[in-house]
């Protein structure tokens, strides 16, 4: 999916790392593409969530003891969900602002396969 910079940035280590952070970023990125007829172009997105859940699921049970999903401020290309440190870290509204983004996919699409 797309991050912080794309592919605009020109240092090698840019501000923020341009990793992905899921406290609006990543999903700000992605608000135009349903209401402009394109789709096609939330499937990175859709597939970087896929990616996640695992390792989501896992640390809700290990830091929280909660059967459900913890999706930290930020991530990199892996989709790890282990907090690099204690703080804003562990901040606990990814998981709402990604799911509103496939629930927005599913009203647009109606593909109930998609669920």
């Amino acid at each position: 999916p797309a991050n912080l910079q794309g592919i605009w940035a020109e240092e090698l280590s840019p501000p923020w790392q341009s990793d992905f952070h899921l406290n609006i970023n990543i999903q700000m990125n992605y608000w135009p593409a349903l209401v402009t007829n394109l789709p096609e172009t939330t499937e990175p997105l859709t597939r970087f969530i896929e990616r996640f859940a695992p390792s989501a699921r896992e640390v809700s049970m290990r830091l929280f003891g909660v059967d459900g999903v913890y999706l930290p401020h930020a991530t990199d290309a892996w989709g790890r969900a282990t907090p690099e440190a204690a703080g804003y870290d562990l901040w606990n509204g990814g998981a709402s602002w990604l799911a509103q983004h496939l629930w927005w996919e599913w009203e647009f699409t109606g593909d109930v396969d998609f669920l």
